[in-house]
C-alpha cells in the first residue's frame, strides 16, 4: 500500500472512532450521574427517616447481673425498671437517631430496660433471642463506635457530651449491658467504673469504654 493510500485509510478509521469516543464519554457521564443521583436520593431519605425507639418488652429487676448490685452499686437497691422507649436517655431531641444507629440498626432485643437506683450510675440491659443475634447487635455497636476513632467526625459528640458509657457483652446470657456515668460530676465516677470493670472483666466477653473523644476496647 502506498503512503498516500495508507494515510487516507488511517484518517478514515480515525473519523470512525470519533463517534465511538463520544458514545463512551456519554455513557460514562450517564453512569456517574446515576451514581451521584442515587447517593443524593439515599442521603435525602436518611434525612427524612423517622427514628423510633421500639416498644420492647420490659425485663424484671431480677435480670440484672449480681456483679453490678454487689460490686458497683454497693448496696443501692434497684428501685424499679423503666421501659427503654420511656427513658429520657433515648428520647431527648436529637438523640433518637444516634440511639437507633447504636442499638437497633441491625436487630431488636426481645427484652430491655433501664434499672432505676439511688447510685451514681444508670444501667441498661438488652437481652436477645439467642447468642447469634446478641453478637450481631454487638458487632453493629462496635462498628458505630469505631466512627469516633476512625472518622473523627463527632457523629456522636452531642450524644456523649459530658457522659461516659461502658458497653459489655455477656454472650452466655445473650445480653448487652450499658452503664452510663458522668465524666464531669466530680464524684470520680470514671475511676470507680474503670476499677470495677478491671476487677471483674472475666465476667464479660468484651468491654468498651466510650466518650465524646473516642472509644476504647479494654477487653
Amino acid at each position: 500500500m502506498s503512503t498516500f493510500k495508507y494515510l487516507r485509510a488511517f484518517r478514515k478509521s480515525e473519523k470512525q472512532l470519533i463517534p465511538m469516543k463520544k458514545i463512551i464519554i456519554i455513557l460514562l457521564s450517564f453512569v456517574l450521574y446515576s451514581c451521584n443521583n442515587r447517593e443524593e436520593t439515599e442521603n435525602k431519605k436518611e434525612l427524612k427517616k423517622v427514628y423510633t425507639i421500639p416498644n420492647i418488652p420490659i425485663l424484671s429487676k431480677d435480670n440484672i447481673n449480681e456483679v453490678f448490685t454487689k460490686k458497683l452499686l454497693y448496696g443501692n437497691n434497684i428501685i424499679d425498671v423503666k421501659p427503654i422507649n420511656e427513658s429520657t436517655r433515648f428520647l431527648i431531641a436529637g438523640y433518637k437517631q444516634n440511639a437507633y444507629n447504636l442499638y437497633f440498626k441491625r436487630n431488636t432485643p426481645v427484652m430491655a430496660g433501664e434499672y432505676k437506683n439511688s447510685g451514681l450510675f444508670i444501667i441498661y440491659d438488652f437481652i436477645y433471642v439467642d447468642e447469634k443475634q446478641n453478637k450481631v447487635a454487638w458487632d453493629n455497636l462496635k462498628k458505630e463506635l469505631a466512627k469516633l476513632n476512625i472518622y473523627n467526625n463527632n457523629e456522636y459528640f452531642d450524644y456523649f457530651k459530658g457522659s461516659g458509657f461502658v458497653y459489655s457483652l455477656d454472650g452466655r446470657n445473650k445480653k448487652i449491658t450499658i452503664v452510663s456515668f458522668s465524666v464531669v460530676s466530680g464524684h470520680n465516677e470514671y475511676n470507680i467504673i474503670k476499677k470495677f470493670y478491671t476487677k471483674n472483666k472475666e465476667k464479660f466477653d468484651e468491654i468498651i469504654f466510650a466518650f465524646s473523644t473516642g472509644s476504647d476496647i479494654i477487653k
